[in-house]
């Protein structure tokens, strides 16, 4: 399984302990991508895809854990949910981690989506304030999000301490 596997099986738990309810893989993919960018490496390059931030090697190693009976992926109407079946071993988890999963724990797999895909945005854009993040998230996203939902999530990420945009 190794460290990175172990880590994720720890951020399922988190998830599902916070939400009270099984994950599913995109939100497992956007935390992680968020815990990546607070400079945490734990190896999973990400490239822009339909639904946000996206990594393939991560995508991998959840279909890993699956075939060795650590993780079950069930298909639902939310997704594809992730419920650990092995107990995570001790914890890997930093408090830097823990304060990502629970400033975003709660959120669903959508504001993630739109949360993680402004954050990717804000690292890509040229000339960073609001106006270009804005059209940056809706370049990649079209009319899925409304601008004051956009807003929402640059304000939460300036909390976060993500980033920091003159005014």
């Amino acid at each position: 399984m190794g460290e990175q596997g172990e880590i994720i099986l720890q951020i399922t738990e988190k998830l599902t302990e916070i939400s009270g309810s099984a994950p599913c893989k995109k939100k497992v993919q956007k935390m992680i991508y968020l815990i990546e960018e607070k400079e945490i490496d734990i190896g999973f390059p990400y490239k822009i895809y339909i639904y946000g931030p996206y990594s393939a090697d991560l995508d991998y190693k959840i279909c890993e854990l699956k075939a060795e009976g650590c993780l079950d992926i069930q298909q639902s109407n939310r997704g594809h949910m992730l419920k650990c079946i092995t107990q995570p071993g001790s914890s890997l988890i930093s408090d830097r981690m823990n304060e990502i999963i629970s400033i975003f724990g709660k959120k669903n797999a959508r504001t993630l989506e739109l949360i993680a895909t402004t954050l990717y945005a804000e690292r890509y854009v040229e000339h960073k304030n609001r106006e270009t993040i804005i059209k940056a998230v809706k370049k990649i996203k079209g009319e899925k999000f409304p601008e004051e939902k956009i807003t929402d999530a640059i304000c939460l990420l300036e909390e976060s301490n993500y980033f920091s945009l003159a005014y």
